[in-house]
């Protein structure tokens, strides 16, 4: 049913956000759980992200106006520390 696999899909961006954050990415995190929130929004998901995003003190109005915040094309990842291996 489309409600458990819209579910599954504002999880899964909230879990990348997570790995981002946990690689020290911010802007990776951000843009996943924005992800999260505006594609999903009546979603356990979406309300996980919107929770993260106010405690990141995004501006939800911005957001919504400027999709170019949203994509992940625009994440530059940061160096790996196994490349100067």
């Amino acid at each position: 049913d489309i409600a458990f696999v819209r579910e599954r899909l504002a999880e899964y961006e909230v879990l990348v956000a997570g790995f981002y954050r946990n690689r020290g990415e911010p802007e990776g995190e951000r843009i996943r759980l924005v992800n999260a929130y505006l594609l999903y929004p009546n979603t356990l998901g979406g309300e996980v992200a919107h929770q993260r995003l106010e405690a990141m003190g995004v501006d939800f109005a911005l957001l919504e106006d400027n999709p170019s915040l949203t994509a992940v094309d625009n994440v530059v990842p940061g160096k790996v520390p196994w490349a100067d291996r």
